[in-house]
């Protein structure tokens, strides 16, 4: 009961950002299940896709040290705007570029772009509670974005169906309302 009644209390902000993770974490979760089977059409080797691929989380490392950075320079929530306004933009790329320098290139920006966004947002949680509610704030976030992780794939699967130019046009369009 006193556990409610303290997350019920938290700072607005963070209730947006723990809404803000579910719904990013159901738009990216709801793509990457079927990127593979998206780049397959589109690049000629399986060993292009592992590429495509794995480029993502390497260049997110340089992206997420930077990204900290950035958000002291800049204010949290420019960063985290500028984040997903560019995710959302590079997402929506996906769907018209061809060839493997492309896909590549878009993997790279969607790896960075996407990695500014948890600095920012983490020091924007610190900043508005107090050190004893810390724990709980940040579990809320993790909550959305494991909630987002099991939503974005069944609703992947139902959108895949039809096209999955789809996805990307859904995934873009998500982030974009929400940033």
């Amino acid at each position: 009961m006193k556990l409610f009644k303290k997350l019920k209390g938290m700072d607005r902000n963070v209730w947006i950002r723990v809404i803000g993770e579910t719904i990013t974490s159901s738009a990216m979760m709801m793509l990457m299940p079927f990127f593979a089977l998206y780049l397959e059409d589109k690049v000629d080797s399986m060993l292009k896709v592992g590429f495509i691929m794995s480029i993502s989380p390497i260049a997110s490392l340089f992206g997420s040290m930077a990204g900290g950075r950035l958000a002291d320079l800049y204010g949290r929530k420019r960063m985290m705007v500028f984040s997903t306004l560019g995710t959302s933009l590079i997402l929506l790329s996906f769907a018209f570029v061809e060839g493997y320098m492309a896909f590549l290139f878009l993997s790279i920006l969607l790896g960075i772009s996407n990695s500014f966004f948890n600095p920012a947002a983490s020091a924007m949680v610190a900043d508005v509670t107090e050190p004893e509610e810390r724990t709980e704030a940040y579990g809320l976030l993790r909550v959305g974005s494991n909630v987002g992780t099991v939503i974005g794939p069944l609703l992947g699967s139902s959108i895949v169906y039809f096209s999955k130019d789809s996805l990307f046009y859904i995934a873009s369009i998500t982030l974009g309302v929400y940033s």
